[in-house]
């Protein structure tokens, strides 16, 4: 199994400038898109847990099952 790493901004190449430019990314759908997989969610003091992601609400609080403690 492999867990999906949460990234809340996408980076393209523009040919035109060639400059890296960096464009954010909603994160709701992209968590809702999510549901069903293993998640890896870091709290914001330290704490890591990895499980399946069972939903989403619109505070961004996340449900999930079979969790485990991963070290950091």
């Amino acid at each position: 199994m492999s867990a999906a790493a949460v990234s809340l901004y996408h980076t393209s190449d523009s040919s035109v400038d060639k400059r890296l430019t960096v464009q954010p990314v909603n994160p709701k759908p992209y968590l809702q898109d999510l549901t069903g997989k293993v998640v890896n969610v870091r709290l914001k003091w330290g704490l890591q847990y990895r499980g399946y992601l069972i939903s989403t609400d619109g505070f961004m609080n996340l449900q999930v099952r079979e969790i485990s403690n991963t070290p950091r």
